[in-house]
């Protein structure tokens, strides 16, 4: 039965995980650790997995700040430290990689900073 489906192709797991990767790209962007264990709790095998992920390791700064701007307006009035520690948290519970964390909180904070001055 599986194998007529995949005939006619109406099962494909490699189109299904790259539709997955891009919705998350869109709407809630997600690191790639994230997303290949998601796409492993769906049944996609992780060889498909990982070719689908591929765009989001050159894209991860930018989806990662995109998913933390909001969060880091809600962090408006912490000093320096407990803003780079929650927002650190928070990305890396998403599935960001430290390196990438590491600049977007950086970014934000100056960010932050800059506009509280301007004030």
């Amino acid at each position: 039965m599986l194998a007529q489906l995949r005939t006619h192709q109406l099962v494909d797991d490699q189109a299904f995980a790259e539709y997955w990767v891009e919705q998350r790209q869109t709407f809630r962007p997600r690191g790639a650790r994230l997303v290949k264990a998601e796409l492993a709790r769906l049944g996609v095998d992780r060889v498909r997995a990982e070719d689908a992920t591929g765009p989001l390791e050159s894209s991860a700064a930018e989806d990662a700040y995109r998913a933390a701007v909001r969060r880091a307006q809600h962090l408006h009035g912490l000093d320096e430290r407990a803003f780079h520690e929650r927002l650190s948290q928070w990305l890396a519970r998403r599935g960001f990689d430290w390196d990438t964390i590491t600049t977007v909180v950086a970014r934000l904070w100056e960010e932050s900073s800059a506009e509280t001055a301007n004030q």
